[in-house]
């Protein structure tokens, strides 16, 4: 919060405040919690962007800097995740703190001299790296769309900050969950429209549909209620082995590459 407050001396300081002491605990609260009851991870989207617009909004800030400073808002949910599942494997905590310290040095070595092999391969972005090429351009645009907010002061997000808008929404989150808590329907739904405000691609949705319908109506009937525990072992299969083929394939990648662009 002190850095925050020398490198942007000119936004209001309260919102780090807010930031440190009141949004992080709570929303680090509300996914440890989420996580142990559904496995889900919770984010309340647009929270840092709202922030910044209405320090430019109600306090007069006008600048881009606060874009890029490093503003204490976190989630640290996944970390107490992680502290439990490091109690329940029996692994020790002093084991994790050792290999903390010998990775750290290791990926950073490792990921200059990997970024310099790859930007000598090609310019980035190029026809050599056809994302960067296509979507990094498009990228920025967006980026600076929502950044130009706190510095002209009449783009559509700085209007989309208004009572009306933030007030709707409020009612309706409470108005769903008091009216599936009165009729007993799962309360999780006013969770899972949250979590698909912001925290995925429609496509991505559509998918995690097809399988939660695929498992409920197919898979669930077939082999009982012990399929609940073949998913997260098919889960952590399926994630491993993409892991391992994108590695693979990018290995081969660099390697075809750096091969082509030699002298002999």
């Amino acid at each position: 919060m002190i850095l925050c407050a020398v490198l942007v001396p000119t936004f209001p300081w309260v919102f780090f405040l807010i930031y440190g002491f009141v949004y992080t605990p709570v929303i680090s609260y509300i996914t440890a919690r989420m996580e142990g009851i559904a496995g889900q991870f919770v984010s309340l989207p647009m929270v840092r962007e709202a922030s910044f617009i209405a320090g430019a909004k109600y306090f007069g800030y006008q600048g881009i800097e606060i874009w890029y400073a490093p503003i204490p808002i976190h989630n640290y949910g996944e970390a107490t995740v992680n502290f439990r599942q490091i109690e329940l494997t029996g692994t020790s905590l002093r084991g994790i703190i050792k290999a903390e310290f010998i990775v750290f040095p290791v990926v950073m070595i490792a990921s200059l001299l990997f970024s310099q092999f790859i930007w000598r391969l090609a310019p980035i972005p190029s026809a050599g790296y056809p994302y960067a090429q296509e979507l990094w351009h498009l990228q920025a645009l967006n980026t600076l769309l929502m950044q130009s907010s706190t510095l002209e002061g009449n783009s559509l997000f700085f209007q989309a900050l208004n009572s009306v808008t933030v007030f709707s929404g409020m009612g309706f989150g409470l108005l769903t969950y008091a009216l599936l808590s009165f009729f007993g329907l799962p309360v999780l739904l006013v969770y899972g429209i949250v979590r698909g405000l912001g925290q995925s691609t429609p496509h991505g949705f559509i998918l995690e549909l097809a399988g939660a319908v695929l498992g409920r109506f197919f898979f669930l009937k077939r082999y009982g209620k012990q399929w609940r525990q073949y998913a997260p072992v098919l889960l952590a299969g399926f994630s491993c082995g993409m892991g391992l083929m994108g590695m693979f394939a990018m290995g081969f990648t660099l390697i075809l590459k750096s091969l082509s662009g030699s002298t002999f």
